[in-house]
């Protein structure tokens, strides 16, 4: 019987902390190699009804990189490639919903300022706060000004 709780436990608790270690882990060392290979990137943010979104764009790639922080964790990473001037989702955590959120998200993203920095600040990306709220967002969760100031 114990054996059982002990593994719900594990299942239920350990594997999803585990998974956004890895993320945080991934989007860090993801960051430094920039860094190392002094990688210019844009980068853009916005904030939905309860995470930050932050994407980051290398200069002179077809790729680019979601992340989603919750609290200051990271609890979403989506690489996306650029195919034709179009992004496509290549890889993101979750079903159908999360495929079509992230997409949604970053097609809104795109359409917002850009900052461009040098490789030196890249480590610092997630220190940078977003004063903007995720416009695909903000209408069908019903984000307000309030959310988004608890938020930052």
């Amino acid at each position: 019987m114990y054996k059982n709780h002990f593994f719900m436990f594990f299942i239920l608790f350990l594997i999803p902390v585990s998974l956004k270690a890895d993320m945080g882990t991934y989007f860090d060392s993801y960051l430094k190699d920039l860094e190392r290979k002094k990688i210019r990137a844009f980068y853009t943010s916005c904030v939905t009804d309860d995470h930050i979104a932050n994407l980051l764009v290398p200069l002179g790639s077809y790729n680019a990189l979601l992340v989603e922080r919750k609290n200051g964790v990271v609890v979403n990473l989506a690489k996306i490639t650029f195919r034709q001037g179009s992004p496509v989702i290549t890889e993101t955590h979750g079903g159908i919903y999360s495929y079509h959120r992230v997409k949604d998200l970053v097609n809104s993203m795109l359409n917002s300022d850009f900052q461009f920095l040098d490789a030196s600040l890249l480590k610092n990306v997630l220190d940078i706060s977003s004063r903007s709220l995720c416009e695909h967002l903000e209408a069908e969760s019903g984000i307000s000004k309030q959310n988004h100031d608890q938020i930052q």
